[in-house]
């Protein structure tokens, strides 16, 4: 049937929603994310010669040149005559793919992949030509295709040069065409198309056992089974599926609801060797055709080909996360790598975000405390706390899981998330699995290792000339850590061994080569992780082209989800992205529609199917212009004064003036209050590290003025509070710089990073602190606990307030001075072994001298004057007693009656202090 006007104008609407001229947001981010597992977190070359096995002697990689299938070449056609209209790469590929069935078609399909054969004489060679023909009939007699090409009055290939319209086409076949092959109605089976799967004895067995004696239930999973097996076959590559479970589903009521058939799980099994193969000569073969594999999208890319460019800028996935991640969560970036970890199992990449933010929020207001003291017991007295054992106590009421503002576990993640606040998720042991934390790990900036998910093992098992798993087949990357292995230093067997051996090794080969650095110099050297975002977007591609994944299977995108998190409205972000993926619902026929027919009832639905359009569009604009990223302060304040150190529990006290602000502001994401260490002029003192994670809306005024109350409280000479701007995009701009290790360092240690930092003339440092259970302020209010939380980095930045020798007149020379300095700095520093991470970071910082503060409290609007002078002491970090002042309201409900008891005993500490050093004005 020919569609109407008004079809044909919603699907040319709906083909320029689905296909923009450029691909510039996807609404449906779950394309984008290398290193993810199903049910986890998870996202070149040197000549494209052979290459042999690293002791030289062994069998000789054969791979054969890339020879594309039927579908790329016709594919590859078809954009050519696309792009020979005038329309950009993009669109003229997307085109392509709806006219042979691709993926991306979600448009009414008739014609069969034969059909196309009278065109491709038109710009092809006639040899060529002729054996694609062949191909595609013999094809097309397989049923290997089904239906292919756009049914809109053949105007598609109507469109290309040469082509002359379906009716015409059809006309055109070749004579010597096969009886019975012709243009196949949608819902028919073409002539020729093979046969019903058949299972086997085993297989009925299995269903006769799971669907029981009902003849319906059994015939239901039947159907299932048959239909599963038949969606993979053979013939297109597909490993064979063998039914393994049949089970019936119920509702809380015993009712029936359905049977749900699952296949037989298949290993990938890449990692072992042909017969009589060595198994490091297999290594160096998979490398080698991985290095081939890469060294194919290096050609595209040299040609100019933007999708192939494309694929090879991803190679800096990994390292643009670790910016977002260091950028906007500063020394927080550890725990909420770690709990975006532990938070991935059988959850999405949008749910496995909005739940480890929802923790860090609670976590930093103290609602877990309780249930942390509690599995931190259970740890003490060597009681089990695996996820099952923990899981079973909490449905008993003997113990309390973490849970969100609804009360809800957060899937099955809970017990492992309650681990990462407590600092267990990176303690590797032998056995444990490698995906998820070596993920964490890339992310972070903690090891550079492959993470070998599931499209990393596709390709290797395509690599290893191995038919494909079916995905409902399926299972995770076998390989396990050994003994001895660590997160920094793994040691890992299996399939994720292997596989991250042979990536590790290929991106060797790529750095000597030059490959990738010939086409985009920019990127530099690859490390593994680098090379698996790479392979991560071209098996995507593969897979893509060829039909053989859906959008349930394609992963998800975590820094989609950051460039949404510090919007305002958070509820209506989900309530647009939940209408924007709604699928149209046409409403029922009515009767009188019925009894007209077909048109009548399109008359009235096809101006609600347009009305959905425009909605949809009016969403997708007000969802792109909600995005904000959250953004981070921190503060310059201590409570110290020379010769009158804090005691931990003054500290606490301090820390709960400013909890005090910030714990009901539903604008403030997470933050962190805890115990750390300033250094001036060579000396050091107790301070707090003070983060804040904050969404777009936030309004700093009341912090700032509970800044301000305090430095008048403990006599400071100067406080300050400093907001990180990407890009130094401020005219008060100020550059610093914050350095992060892989593994947290003694206050000893710290003292010889920054020694080495005085080298270059620069002083004044904050130190930066983890944020796990022990590191809460709280928790070391109590008798002996430590002066400082964990030290996991660093920071400091120009102030010019403090540097006597600055004018606003020599403003931009000092500026450039600074950043070059620092830059200098931070390439010297990332030399060092435990370092993960260290950059230029850009602050506009407002700072308030003592002569300041009773002007600012005293105005009604709260907004103090900016000081532009000398310091007279350490400024932020500069020292103050303990007054024993009362513990600020809502903290006082995680500190003891006990304890404030004891405040009054509570000896202050004592830290050493160095001799005097240079000062350039840092912080």
């Amino acid at each position: 049937m020919a569609y109407s006007e008004i079809e044909n104008k919603y699907l040319s609407a709906l083909t320029a929603l689905q296909f923009p001229d450029e691909p510039v947001e996807d609404l449906r981010p779950e394309l984008f994310q290398p290193g993810r597992q199903p049910n986890d977190l998870l996202l070149a070359a040197g000549p494209g010669q052979t290459m042999t096995d690293a002791g030289g002697g062994g069998p000789v990689d054969t791979i054969k040149a890339y020879d594309p299938t039927i579908r790329e070449r016709l594919s590859s056609f078809l954009q050519a005559g696309f792009e020979g209209l005038g329309i950009n790469r993009y669109k003229a590929r997307q085109h392509a793919e709806t006219i042979i069935g691709g993926p991306s078609s979600n448009l009414p399909l008739s014609m069969g992949l034969a059909d196309l054969v009278p065109f491709l004489g038109t710009t092809m060679q006639t040899e060529e030509a002729a054996i694609m023909g062949g191909e595609a009939i013999d094809s097309a007699k397989q049923g290997n295709y089904g239906t292919a090409a756009l049914q809109v009055g053949g105007a598609a290939l109507g469109m290309i040069p040469g082509a002359i319209g379906t009716v015409k086409a059809v006309k055109a076949l070749p004579k010597n065409m096969p009886a019975g092959l012709s243009i196949t109605p949608v819902g028919e089976i073409p002539t020729g198309a093979p046969g019903p799967v058949q299972l086997n004895r085993q297989e009925k067995a299995v269903i006769s056992s799971g669907a029981g004696r009902n003849k319906a239930i059994r015939q239901e999973a039947t159907d299932l089974a048959t239909n599963l097996k038949s969606n993979y076959p053979g013939a297109d590559g597909w490993a064979p599926i063998e039914i393994n479970k049949v089970e019936q589903k119920f509702n809380k009521a015993g009712k029936y609801i359905k049977v749900e058939v699952d296949p037989k799980a298949i290993s990938y099994d890449f990692h072992t060797p042909p017969a009589n193969v060595p198994a490091e000569a297999w290594q160096a073969t998979m490398s080698s055709r991985l290095l081939d594999e890469v060294q194919i999208v290096v050609d595209r890319a040299a040609g100019g080909d933007k999708a192939a460019l494309d694929i090879l800028a991803e190679a800096n996935w990994y390292r643009t996360m670790r910016d977002r991640l260091r950028t906007e969560f500063g020394g927080l970036g550890d725990v909420f790598a770690d709990i975006l970890g532990t938070t991935s199992a059988q959850t999405d990449v949008r749910q496995n975000f909005k739940n480890a933010v929802e923790i860090m929020r609670k976590f930093s207001r103290g609602d877990y405390d309780n249930a942390l003291a509690a599995y931190e017991k259970r740890v003490a007295k060597n009681e089990p706390v695996d996820g099952q054992t923990l899981t079973a106590l909490d449905k008993l009421g003997e113990f309390e899981l973490i849970k969100s503002d609804a009360g809800k576990l957060f899937n099955t993640n809970s017990p492992a998330s309650m681990g990462a606040l407590l600092d267990t998720f990176r303690a590797i042991k032998a056995g444990d699995s490698p995906k998820t934390p070596n993920f964490t790990g890339n992310l972070i900036g903690l090891t550079n290792e492959a993470t070998i998910d599931v499209w990393a093992a596709r390709m290797m098992r395509r690599l290893a000339d191995l038919p494909r798993i079916p995905p409902p087949a399926e299972q995770g990357v076998g390989g396990a850590h050994l003994k001895g292995s660590t997160l920094f230093d793994p040691k890992v067997g299996g399939e994720f061994g292997f596989g991250q051996d042979v990536f590790r090794e290929a991106a060797d080969e790529i750095n000597k080569s030059g490959m990738i650095k010939n086409v985009m110099p920019d990127l530099g050297d690859l490390g593994p992780d680098d090379l698996q975002a790479i392979a991560w977007f071209v098996e995507k591609e593969k897979w893509t082209s060829n039909g053989w994944t859906t959008k349930a299977g394609e992963g998800g995108s975590l820094d989609y989800e950051m460039s949404l998190a510090g919007a305002a409205d958070q509820p209506r972000v989900s309530e647009l992205r939940k209408g924007i993926n709604a699928s149209f619902q046409p409403p029922d026929r009515r009767k009188g529609e019925t009894v007209m027919g077909e048109q009548a009832y399109d008359y009235r639905v096809n101006p609600l199917r347009e009305q959905d359009l425009a909605n949809k569009d009016a969403m997708q604009k007000e969802l792109m212009a909600s995005k904000a990223d959250v953004s981070r302060y921190t503060l310059g304040v201590s409570g110290e004064r020379p010769n009158k150190p804090m005691s931990n529990y003054a500290q606490a006290e301090l820390a709960a003036e400013f909890d005090d602000v910030v714990r009901n502001d539903a604008s403030v994401v997470t933050y962190n209050l805890s115990n750390t260490y300033g250094s001036f002029m060579g000396g050091t003192e107790r301070a707090l590290n003070a983060e804040f994670i904050v969404k777009e809306n936030f309004v700093p005024t009341a912090l700032e003025r509970r800044m301000v109350e305090q430095g008048k409280v403990y006599d400071q000479d100067a406080v300050f509070i400093s907001k990180v701007v990407k890009g130094g995009a401020s005219s008060n701009a100020r550059p610093g710089i914050e350095i992060y290790f892989k593994n947290k360092i003694t206050p000893d240690q710290m003292a010889a990073v920054t020694a080495k930092l005085r080298e270059y003339n620069v002083d004044g440092f904050t130190y930066v602190t983890d944020m796990r259970f022990s590191d809460r302020i709280n928790v070391q209010a109590k008798a002996g606990g430590p002066e400082t939380a964990g030290l996991n980095g660093l920071r400091f930045q120009y102030i010019p307030e403090f540097d006597e020798a600055f004018s606003q007149a020599n403003r931009s020379a000092v500026m450039a001075e600074k950043q070059d300095l620092f830059n200098q700095v931070v390439r010297d520093i990332m030399k060092e072994g435990n370092v993960s991470d260290a950059r230029v970071v850009h602050y506009d910082t407002k700072v308030y001298f003592r002569s300041d503060y009773d002007a600012y409290l005293t105005r009604a609007t709260g907004e103090g004057a900016q000081a532009a002078r000398g310091v007279g002491s350490s400024g932020a970090d500069a020292a103050q007693a303990d007054r024993g002042r009362e513990v600020g309201k809502d903290f006082s409900r995680a500190v003891s009656d006990r304890l404030r008891k004891k405040a009054a005993s509570s000896k202050p500490s004592t830290v050493k202090r160095g001799g005097a050093a240079p000062t350039s004005g840092a912080e």
